[in-house]
């Protein structure tokens, strides 16, 4: 019992781990996503730079072509003016102008622009486009669109789905399939990747067990950094509790095991006490159905000098002790009364006597502060009868001066 306890406390606490460390793992794919579509945007950059240096055209043709070439995931550069105007690509499709799309309108606002994949179910391959403006100092001179085969990024998907029966899906937060990795069961994916569009529209971030035709599943969600992708993957809960499943199936034959070893020793203790006993039992009843002098059962452990014997007068012995200890109890019980009482009688004679040295203490602190309020008003009143008295002998003083100037001019 204690097994199965501790299993069903320690399960939540194992799923929850589960779950967080698949979590961290499919965060962690995404930045790293995040992270090789900005390389190559990076590497655009520098691209540029290189035929900033170029002297005309052809010698910039060459670059791209042999930039192109060079790179196992780029299909194809195109170099376009700061009118949008296609001048050279890598690949032999005709130029045309790009003057209203937004990988030169958006790029050239933005410095870079990365756009929605195009997939291919069929193929199951997708390419992106990513254009990087071309600048000296802060003039405009035109922008690099790479058109980039995303099958090295998506791999980064296949990574995240650990198991065959794993799948995961990249949309759009405007609801366009960017990339998928599926399990093998092709039939049961249609819920998945609607449950995906779903969650690329509502763009949070969630991780949660669900039920799907397909069984239940982990479906962890996240946006990617930077991109307006939205990245889902569905894991079996079967393939993600196997471990735990083993350990509750272990702990369920342990507990059953232990289980039926007490229930074999407790039936042999059992036995081994009831079998004296119900021969005691039948000893007694045989004595009493005798007739003459009746032993009682004391009488004939007293005379067999067995266990029994020993163990009734051990219960007698508790018995008395616990007869009076319970005497012993009830007087301390009434000693405590009495105490309680005298100490609560003496509380209450202190507090009645606290009530009367607070109330006269008050009464004499309100007489007292009475007296220094009259004091302070004779005070003042003294105060600013001197100033008063002072200001008038300054003008006596002042005035005396005077008159007697005028009585020496007359």
């Amino acid at each position: 019992m204690v097994n199965i306890f501790s299993y069903y406390t320690t399960r939540a606490a194992l799923i929850e781990t589960v779950m967080a460390d698949n979590t961290s793992l499919v965060l962690s794919m995404t930045n790293e996503i995040r992270n090789d579509v900005f390389t190559l945007k990076d590497t655009l950059k520098t691209a540029g730079l290189t035929l900033a240096v170029a002297d005309d055209l052809d010698e910039k043709k060459s670059i791209l072509i042999a930039l192109a070439e060079g790179s196992s995931v780029v299909k194809s550069l195109a170099l376009l003016d700061d009118q949008g105007q296609e001048l050279i690509r890598s690949d032999d499709r005709d130029v045309e102008n790009k003057r209203n799309s937004p990988e030169f309108y958006i790029a050239r606002e933005e410095n870079y622009y990365i756009s929605s994949a195009d997939y291919n179910r069929t193929e199951k391959k997708s390419s992106i486009n990513i254009s990087a403006a071309l600048s000296e100092g802060s003039d405009f001179k035109g922008v690099l669109v790479a058109e980039i085969s995303a099958d090295s990024i998506w791999e980064r998907m296949r990574m995240m789905t650990l198991g065959s029966n794993d799948s995961s899906y990249v949309f759009t937060q405007a609801g366009q399939l960017v990339a998928q990795s599926v399990a093998a069961e092709d039939a049961l994916q249609v819920e998945l990747e609607r449950i995906s569009l779903r969650d690329s529209l509502e763009r949070d971030a969630v991780t949660e067990e669900i039920r799907t035709v397909a069984g239940d599943m982990l479906k962890i969600t996240t946006p990617v950094p930077g991109l307006d992708w939205q990245i889902t993957v569905f894991r079996p809960l079967e393939d993600l509790y196997k471990n735990i499943n083993l350990v509750k199936n272990e702990v369920f034959v342990i507990t059953l095991s232990v289980l039926l070893m007490v229930t074999v020793v407790t039936m042999i203790f059992a036995r081994s006490i009831i079998s004296p006993i119900y021969n005691l039992y039948k000893k007694s009843k045989s004595i009493t159905s005798l007739s003459g002098k009746r032993k009682t059962v004391s009488e004939e452990n007293q005379e067999t000098g067995n266990e029994i014997e020993l163990l009734s007068r051990q219960f007698d012995v508790m018995a008395e002790g616990l007869k009076k200890y319970y005497a012993d109890l009830e007087e301390s019980k009434k000693v405590l009364e009495i105490k309680v009482k005298a100490r609560t009688k003496e509380l209450e004679e202190m507090a009645k006597h606290l009530e009367e040295t607070v109330e006269q203490r008050t009464k004499e602190l309100k007489e007292r502060l009475a007296e220094l309020e009259k004091f302070h008003k004779l005070t003042v009143g003294r105060e600013l009868r001197m100033i008063q008295l002072k200001k008038e002998l300054e003008k006596l003083k002042k005035g005396k001066p005077k008159t007697n100037k005028t009585k020496k001019k007359k």
